[in-house]
Order: C-alpha cells, then structure tokens, then sequence
C-alpha cells in the first residue's frame, strides 16, 4: 500500500497498532487462565467449607491449600500481564494518534477564524 503523498506515516502507525493488538490477543491466555483457575478455586473452597472442620483430611486440607497456591499464582501473573498489557496499548494508542494529528496537520489545510 502506498500512502498519500508518498507519506507512509498512518500505514507504518496502524501496522504497528495491529501488531500490538495481535500480541495482546496472543497473551490473552492469562487472563483466561486466570478466570478457569478463579472458578475451579471457588468450587474447591466452597467443597472445603462445606465439610466441617472435624471431618477434613489432611489431604483436603493440602489439596485446597495447592487451590490458594494456584488462585494466588494466577493472579500474580494476570496482575502482572494486565500492567504490561496496559502500558504497551497506551503507548501504542498514543503512537497511532500522534502519526494521525501530524499527518492531519500536514495534509488537510487549517483555516483561521
């Protein structure tokens, strides 16, 4: 594709934009992790609650404790993707709307009032 004026500026942003949402898309995998890893630790807790404390075992008792290790993994690394996620769709959003202001600021005439 061959941008106005032989100006490759909004091509070369919106490139880089999309690249950026692929890469989000790719990376969504921890966010989903997090919400199965979410639902399965609530089944767990609400099946460790539901029995009472002298009939538990010491392996429900490991199991629900390797469900917090697990739930609290999780959420670190969502945490953790979420920000980075974030802070790389700022900038790229930001990038895409400076080339947008300089290209429109190049190419469409302002007229004063």
């Amino acid at each position: 594709m061959k941008g106005y004026n032989n100006d490759p500026s909004l091509i070369v942003a919106c490139r880089n934009l999309m690249l950026f949402y692929k890469a989000e898309a790719e990376k969504a995998s921890a966010t989903t992790d997090f919400f199965l890893k979410e639902e399965n630790f609530a089944k767990l807790k609400k099946q460790f609650e539901t029995k009472p404390a002298s009939k538990r075992t010491q392996q429900d008792i490991d199991q629900f404790n390797k469900g917090v290790n697990d739930i609290n993994a999780a959420v670190n690394n969502y945490n953790a993707t979420n920000t980075e996620m974030n802070k790389q769709r700022s900038n790229a959003v930001n990038d895409w709307d400076k080339a947008v202001k300089k290209y429109m600021d190049n190419y469409i005439p302002f007229q004063a009032r």
